[in-house]
């Protein structure tokens, strides 16, 4: 691919990504302002569900820590396959010794 395919293929991903992000962020506020200034139209179907959209701040904070926080491996787990790993690899050495 040619150095002006590679920029036409970039200029597309940004604008498409870049149209994309501002209607995901700017949709929800113009429609409550068309709703406050009674200008919505009824004929029209509007995708009114817009519950993964932070509330407040605090609200935006807690899902981020909540998307960054690591899960804690289940040591329950790891210890009872290390026990039934050892009993297991400690019954194979006496059959073989028999």
């Amino acid at each position: 691919m040619s150095n002006a395919g590679y920029k036409a293929m970039g200029f597309l991903f940004i604008g498409g990504l870049s149209w994309y992000t501002g209607l995901k962020f700017w949709q929800p506020i113009v429609i409550e302002q068309l709703k406050k200034d009674h200008s919505l139209r009824d004929d029209v179907y509007i995708n009114e569900d817009f519950d993964d959209q932070p509330k407040s701040w605090q609200d935006l904070k807690d899902k981020v820590a909540q998307a960054l926080e690591r899960p804690e491996p289940p040591q329950e787990r790891q210890l009872n396959s290390r026990v039934a790993l050892s009993t297991s690899s400690s019954q194979d050495e006496s059959s073989l010794s028999k």
